[in-house]
């Protein structure tokens, strides 16, 4: 009676497997084409992309689909959680401080923007002026060869000639302008971050997913097996005793 549960129940596990899997319709993007299908156990919908995309070579790449309303639940919930609070926190007070250390040698980069200027003026000539012969020429700012390689050693006349409190209170400002942008960026890319790590998690929990139903089914196979062999085992014993 043993045997025949576990040749039987072998038997359904091994015609169902075939059924795991609909199949849903092919799309053609560009260079690269989408198959749809959906595992039947978990309920959960896939995509395989096979061709390119942006010019990277994809060939059987497996991915979760998920409901716009599932991945912006998720994502809201990330944004409303401690760790995203958290960050959200240590950005603005960051923010909070860069600014004030820009308003605190603001004056100083003002006045070292306008003394710059003027050496700036002396050190690269421009505007309508008259070359050697006495013909009067248009030179644009920072002159017909100007290159970075110039420009730096024309900052570090400007720098060497004026006094050291101006020119690190302007690089204080420049600097903390330059940090308040990229926070503020970063404050503002928080909502993406959020969902990007909610489409992580739900598509590592729906790999997850799909693996213990494949255990599962796997585990019924194997002991369906095992129980075969041990009841064809003890029937064989029993005849020879």
């Amino acid at each position: 009676m043993l045997r025949w549960f576990g040749v039987i129940f072998l038997t359904i596990l091994i015609i169902i497997y075939p059924f795991r899997w609909e199949k849903g319709p092919t799309q053609k993007f560009g260079n690269s084409t989408i198959v749809h299908k959906k595992d039947r156990w978990t309920g959960q919908p896939w995509i395989i992309t096979y061709g390119s995309i942006d010019g990277k070579i994809i060939s059987g790449e497996e991915s979760a689909v998920f409901p716009p309303s599932i991945i912006e639940a998720k994502k809201l919930s990330k944004l409303s959680g401690s760790e995203m609070q958290q960050k959200r926190v240590e950005i603005e007070q960051e923010i909070t401080k860069q600014k004030q250390i820009a308003s605190r040698n603001f004056e100083g980069h003002e006045k070292y923007l306008e003394l710059a200027n003027s050496m700036r003026d002396e050190l690269v000539p421009h505007g309508w002026i008259k070359d050697k012969s006495g013909k009067k020429v248009y030179i644009p700012a920072g002159g017909w060869d100007w290159t970075p390689e110039k420009e730096k050693i024309i900052e570090q006349k400007i720098e060497a000639e004026l006094p050291q409190q101006l020119v690190n209170q302007h690089k204080n400002y420049v600097s903390a302008q330059s940090r308040i942008k990229e926070l503020s960026e970063e404050l503002n890319n928080l909502p993406n971050l959020a969902e990007k790590q909610a489409m992580t998690e739900l598509k590592n929990a729906a790999v997850k997913k799909r693996n213990i139903a494949t255990g599962v089914w796997s585990s019924l196979s194997l002991l369906s097996l095992i129980t075969i062999v041990i009841s064809f085992v003890r029937r064989k014993n029993k005849i020879e005793a």
